[in-house]
């Protein structure tokens, strides 16, 4: 009677250990995939995006570079306007300080003058 009682208690500590180790088998097993609550169509919507944003960061990095180029030139060019000015405003200098030299020229000397000028 004992060695009966013995297997039936054997048989259900048996059954309770397999039961419980296809019970942790199952709930480790099943995990329900992590979801971002975001449905696929969404998602593609959002990865397109994301790759329509990056060709256009890429443009506009582009773009930038283009700018950059036309300021550099742009400074370039400033310089030599202000070098072209520079010039300019000596050469009036010089041709006002001639003008008022010929103001002051007796006839002899404006005869002189455009003799020498048109020689």
């Amino acid at each position: 009677m004992i060695e009966k009682l013995h297997i039936k208690y054997l048989a259900l500590y048996t059954i309770i250990i397999v039961g419980v180790t296809i019970l942790i088998t199952l709930l480790l097993t099943n995990k329900p995939q992590p979801t971002t609550g975001i449905p696929i169509k969404q998602t593609e919507q959002l990865d397109s995006l994301t790759q329509l944003i990056t060709v256009l960061e890429y443009r506009q990095k582009q773009k930038d570079s283009i700018i950059d180029t036309y300021k550099k030139e742009v400074i370039v060019l400033d310089k030599k306007i202000d070098s072209t000015n520079t010039k300019i405003y000596e050469v009036r200098k010089y041709y006002k300080h001639k003008i008022d030299a010929i103001r002051r020229y007796n006839p002899t000397e404006l005869d002189e003058f455009f003799s020498n000028r048109y020689k």
